[in-house]
């Protein structure tokens, strides 16, 4: 049965994910962890490795953008977090992963997360946050740009949904159409 992030403020993150999974549904066997060593982990389980990612969306006025910020399984692909905000700052990526975890009931140790190499991503405070809650940092290689591939995929898919509106009229209305691209995009 589905999680819902139906009690969230609209401006929280919405999460929306199967958590009886005992198969990836989206690739077959095991996946690689993104962590970057020489002996890589593989990921055979939910909630090991989360990859996460920002994107901009394009508003009806030129030159205004809204920040969507996503938190993919690895294992599954599944959406566990995301949010869209009106600015890209490293609170706001506090808020949606802390959030994300307690709703995922993640323990300390349980989990790697990771991201590129953006602002949000690396501020001291983001890697003080995630050692209070012992979550292990993995960060794509210095210019790199290719380093967090599972979320640019899905950004991708994203943006090629063909109900995608390209432009949206509100953070309101891109909100809204995450929610239903989540509920479709987990299914």
């Amino acid at each position: 049965m589905p999680r819902s992030s139906s009690s969230l403020p609209s401006s929280l993150p919405g999460w929306i994910c199967p958590r009886n999974w005992s198969h990836s549904k989206k690739s077959a066997g095991t996946v690689r962890s993104p962590g970057g060593s020489g002996d890589d982990p593989t990921t055979a389980l939910l909630d090991q490795v989360w990859t996460w990612d920002i994107t901009k969306l394009a508003t009806l006025t030129t030159g205004v953008f809204l920040n969507l910020y996503v938190i993919i399984d690895l294992f599954s692909r599944c959406i566990v977090g995301w949010m869209v905000v009106l600015r890209e700052t490293t609170a706001l990526a506090q808020q949606l992963v802390t959030r994300s975890i307690e709703r995922a009931g993640i323990a300390a140790g349980q989990l790697t997360l990771h991201s590129d190499r953006g602002a949000p991503m690396t501020a001291h405070t983001f890697d003080a946050m995630l050692t209070t809650l012992g979550i292990e940092a993995s960060r794509s290689r210095p210019r790199v740009s290719n380093d967090n591939a599972f979320s640019e995929s899905g950004f991708k898919t994203l943006e090629y949904q063909p109900d995608f509106p390209g432009r949206f009229s509100s953070a309101e209305h891109a909100r809204s159409w995450m929610r239903e691209f989540t509920r479709w995009y987990n299914a």
